[in-house]
């Protein structure tokens, strides 16, 4: 404790003076200063008390700083310390004076400043010790050195806690803000109860569990004490609840008697054994003998399978057999609901209709109107209206169903059905109509009426004539190549076109529509020129031959070739010279040469008919070819040793073929081949200038033709002649001869006027396999014959030719003389 000025006056008075001090100009009146500095109650200094030195000396006006014009003057006494005093006399009091404060700078703890003011030291800013707080910053607080000392535990600390004792399992408590946690993750005690387990972990197993009391005293039911045995809880001596009983006691202690076993046994009026859904209601319990009273049924009727439905009548219930008397018997809730053993059976002939009604057979047998026979599509009644119509019954020609097989009249002997139109066959061979007779069969002959004669190449209505009134020329016409004859091969849709004129052949194809202009390509035979004869016939469906005449000078040769056909298009094949001659005589002149060369095919060879040297007169010769795609190779040649003129012709019947030739004496002749043997040869047809030979299916027909008839005779595959009738006679009529052939009444090409005589003809095989002649007459007109009333006159032709494929049109050629174009027509139905 520092002294103040005033304390030391107080001591410097006080050794100065033995007495107090008069007055205290600092204190007021009846005050001294004591030696503290304090003014205080005379009175109250104590005895023998020094008065204070600093009262005998003047005051400055506040009591604090010296009155300049004092008579005291300041004497410095050292440095400015703090004390209140102006310590180096330079008018100020303890200025500019601040010393270290605080206890310590350790842990949280810092050192400070302070200040003097008024002689006193103010304003510490040290941090100074304070209680140690126990949290996770880990701080000194108390600045002992330590941290959080007298701390439980350190944040973040981890340890074992709990036990393993009994169920118990140990856990981790961990340090939060110097306090441990919880116990987790282990097994805490528990309230022990009988488990034979340890709960509460103090080493005793299901202690203090038994003692209470258990079960009930409600009925029959006495309590017990509950007892703990290896660790099940067991109520020793009480009376358990057991099972209702039908005796009146409450055997199940639930506070009722006899509940749930009212419904024991119900009511059942008939003693079947079934009680009625009615006795719900009305049922006892089911005494402990097991037997239900009299007119009472242990039997629940809880179902339908257990209700009986006429409680009046023993036979019904629903253990009853389901019979056919027009009751439930067995309580289904459906009347006589059995299999259907009785179907509808309206006529009684025992056949149910299709989807006959049903009823269950009674044990007396099906009632009637009623058949035990099932119905199907075999067993079906048609009409049950009519019991002989079933499909038990006989069928009969009656225009009836009458077996119900679903069509009528189809007994096996029939053929139709009664009095319905049917097709039948004409005696011409077309398809007429007619009404199915009496006998179930189609009418034939006379009684099948002819259809109307249509464009067939038929004949159709049977009156011997073909297409009459349906046939007509097509209006157009084509002109063709140049020459003075033609030949015409048809393939189906296509025609082959040959000429010979302009000392050569030609050939071009007519496409499938005929009225359309021909196809622009023409075929130049070679070595054709100054060509004398020729002739063309159908090889196969794609291939053709020709054989021709050509004369160089003096020499002579015959050439045969085979051709292709492939759409539009012509291809020269394998070709072969027949003979060569050579000679300067009268015979051998430009009137004569090679004529009459003709062309027959059959079974897959060739023959070629020509004279066998020069002159008016020749030999004639055949000579046989076979062929491929490549080649054609001769076989043996023939001599006939028989003249002829010019006329020759040569066609097949079947597989035979058939040479016809004028004499000298201009009769025909005709003959067949086997293999080189001359065979059927046979003279003594009217004579002629012209002989033409067409096969007709199984015989041929010969046309033969002079100055002023056209007659015509039929050849057989035995090569034989049929003379008579002669086509332009008078009588006569062409009948069925053959295949090929049709029946035909009257001429098959009426009687031509002696004042026309015929130059030129053709036969080709026309509409059906019937025969159709062409021919030319003076003067110059072309003249086609169908039958007696049809006749077609064309434009001026001197030569022609026909052909026809087995459908469509005939194609005509018509020619002038060697240098006029051939015209194209075409006949056919309108």
């Amino acid at each position: 404790m520092q002294t103040t000025p005033r304390i030391q006056l107080a001591a410097l008075c006080a050794s100065l003076l033995l007495t107090a001090c008069p007055s205290d100009p600092v204190c007021p009146p009846g005050t001294v200063l004591d030696t503290s500095g304090r003014c205080v109650d005379v009175d109250d200094v104590p005895d023998g008390g020094v008065p204070r030195p600093d009262a005998m000396i003047p005051d400055t006006p506040d009591g604090d700083t010296p009155d300049p014009d004092a008579d005291t003057e300041c004497e410095p006494t050292g440095e400015e310390i703090c004390n209140g005093l102006d310590d180096d006399c330079d008018g100020l009091i303890d200025e500019d004076l601040s010393r270290t404060c605080g206890e310590t700078s350790v842990g949280a703890c810092t050192m400070g400043t302070e200040t003097c003011e008024d002689g006193e030291w103010v304003g510490c800013d040290a941090v100074l010790p304070s209680e140690e707080i126990c949290d996770p910053r880990g701080i000194d607080e108390n600045c002992d050195g330590t941290v959080d000392e007298g701390c439980p535990c350190v944040s973040g600390e981890t340890q074992t806690c709990g036990t393993d004792v009994g169920a118990c399992r140990t856990g981790t408590q961990t340090c939060t803000d110097g306090t441990w946690g919880s116990c987790t993750g282990g097994v805490l005690p528990r309230a022990e109860t009988c488990n034979g387990q340890d709960d509460d972990c103090d080493g005793m197993v299901d202690e203090d569990t038994s003692g209470a009391s258990c079960g009930s005293n409600i009925g029959r039911c006495r309590q017990g004490t509950e007892v703990c045995e290896a660790g099940t809880l067991r109520c020793q001596g009480a009376i358990e609840p057991r099972p209702e009983m039908c005796n009146g006691m409450d055997d199940n202690c639930n506070g009722q008697i006899d509940d749930g076993l009212m419904a024991g046994c119900w009511q059942d009026n008939d003693g079947d054994g079934y009680a009625p859904a009615s006795a719900l209601a009305m049922g006892i319990c089911l005494p402990a003998t097991g037997m239900c009273p009299p007119m009472f049924t242990a039997r629940q009727p809880n179902t339908r399978a257990n209700q009986d439905c006429d409680d009046t009548d023993a036979s019904v219930n629903p253990g009853a057999t389901e019979v056919c008397d027009g009751r439930d018997n067995n309580c289904s809730g459906t009347v006589d609901d059995l299999p259907p053993g009785c179907w509808v059976d309206n006529d009684g002939d025992s056949y149910p209709p299709n989807g006959a009604a049903a009823t269950c057979r009674p044990a007396a047998g099906c009632p009637v109107g009623y058949t035990t026979r099932a119905p199907s599509m075999a067993t079906w009644d048609c009409n049950d209206n009519d019991p002989a119509i079933n499909p038990g019954a006989a069928e009969v020609c009656d225009g009836r169903d009458n077996n119900c097989s679903g069509n009528r009249d189809d007994a096996p002997s029939f053929q139709c059905v009664l009095a319905t139109p049917v097709s039948c066959t004409t005696t011409c061979g077309t398809t007429g109509s007619a009404t199915c007779n009496a006998m179930c069969a189609v009418p034939t002959g006379n009684a099948c009426t002819p259809p109307a004669e249509t464009c067939n190449g038929v004949d159709d209505d049977c009156d011997g004539h073909i297409d009459e009134g349906v046939t007509s020329w097509r209006a157009r016409a084509t002109t063709g190549l140049t020459g003075s004859r033609g030949r015409l091969i048809s393939f189906g849709d296509r025609h082959v076109y040959i000429t010979t004129g302009s000392s050569r052949l030609q050939a071009r194809v007519l496409g499938p529509d005929v009225t359309a202009a021909v196809s622009s390509s023409v075929l130049t035979i070679p070595d054709s020129t100054t060509n004398d004869s020729f002739d063309a016939k159908r090889y196969d469906s794609s291939s053709f031959i020709v054989a021709w005449g050509a004369r160089t000078g003096t020499t002579y040769t015959v050439y045969v070739q085979r051709f292709s056909l492939s759409g539009s298009s012509i291809t020269a094949g394998p070709r072969a010279t027949v003979a060569a001659h050579s000679g300067t005589s009268a015979t051998a002149s430009a009137t004569h040469g090679f004529q009459g060369i003709s062309v027959a095919v059959a079974a897959s060879s060739i023959y070629v008919a020509y004279p066998s040297s020069l002159g008016v007169e020749t030999p004639l010769s055949v000579r046989r070819y076979t062929t491929s795609a490549t080649s054609l190779s001769a076989q043996a040649n023939t001599a006939t040793g028989y003249t002829y003129a010019r006329a020759v012709s040569s066609d097949a019947i079947g597989t035979t073929p058939v040479f016809a030739y004028r004499r000298a004496d201009r009769t025909v002749c005709k003959f067949t081949l086997s293999g080189t043997t001359v065979q059927n040869h046979e003279c003594g047809l009217p004579e002629t200038e012209s002989v033409e030979l067409v096969s007709g299916g199984d015989m041929a027909i010969l046309l033969t033709g002079g100055n002023s008839s056209l007659s015509g005779s039929f050849v057989h595959s035995d090569g034989r002649f049929r003379r008579n009738p002669t086509i332009g006679g008078t009588t006569g009529a062409i009948t069925r001869q053959g295949l090929g052939l049709v029946a035909y009444e009257g001429p098959l090409v009426p009687r031509f006027a002696a004042s026309r005589t015929s130059t030129g003809w053709d036969i080709v095989r026309a509409h059906g396999g019937s025969l159709l002649a062409l021919h030319v007459t003076v003067p110059s007109a072309l003249t086609i014959r169908l039958s007696s009333e049809q006749r077609f006159d064309a434009a001026v032709g001197t030569t022609v030719s026909a052909g026809r494929a087995s459908t469509g049109p005939l194609i005509v050629l018509s020619g002038t003389n060697p240098t006029t174009a051939h015209q194209i027509r075409t006949l056919g139905c309108l």
